[in-house]
């Protein structure tokens, strides 16, 4: 007999916080529908120290950022998005919003690079901060965050139990 459940196209990996898995992955899979992606997206939510050797390692950076974007030239992945629950934190604070909202944003930012844009190339500005809009449109970001909930969750991608 065939299961009924579909497979998820989006991979989820928390070492640190207070984030439910199933709304980080209803977020990429929002996403990966929106752009038609048909690969899937791997996102780790870890620290700031973690963060910093990656940067470190792959930018010459040595300090932590808010998100990295890997992408992967494989058959089945698209890339992996790796976002600093710390220094998310902190930018939430720091913006006057919450860190649901700024995870958000992260995944948003993270996704469009893993199209292959780059807002630091001039000839792709522009492309790039309109397709993270859209994104952040398809992830409800402009709404209050009782608005948000209901909006992910009319798109039946976050399950009930995940709207606090």
């Amino acid at each position: 007999m065939r299961s009924l459940k579909r497979q998820s196209k989006a991979e989820v990996r928390i070492e640190v916080g207070f984030l439910s898995p199933h709304w980080v992955r209803a977020l990429a899979e929002l996403l990966i529908e929106e752009f038609k992606v048909d690969k899937a997206v791997s996102i780790y939510i870890t620290n700031d120290l973690k963060i910093k050797d990656l940067n470190r390692s792959f930018r010459n950076i040595d300090s932590p950022t808010d998100v990295l974007s890997f992408e992967l030239s494989d058959e089945h992945y698209l890339g992996e998005i790796v976002i600093s629950y710390q220094t998310a934190k902190k930018s939430a604070a720091n913006d006057g919003h919450s860190l649901r909202k700024e995870i958000k944003k992260l995944i948003a930012h993270g996704f469009i690079h893993l199209l292959g844009l780059d807002h630091e190339v001039p000839s792709q500005r522009d492309e790039f901060f309109s397709l993270e809009k859209r994104a952040l449109e398809v992830l409800c970001f402009d709404l209050g965050s009782i608005e948000s909930r209901f909006c992910n969750f009319a798109r039946k991608r976050v399950h009930a139990s995940d709207i606090p």
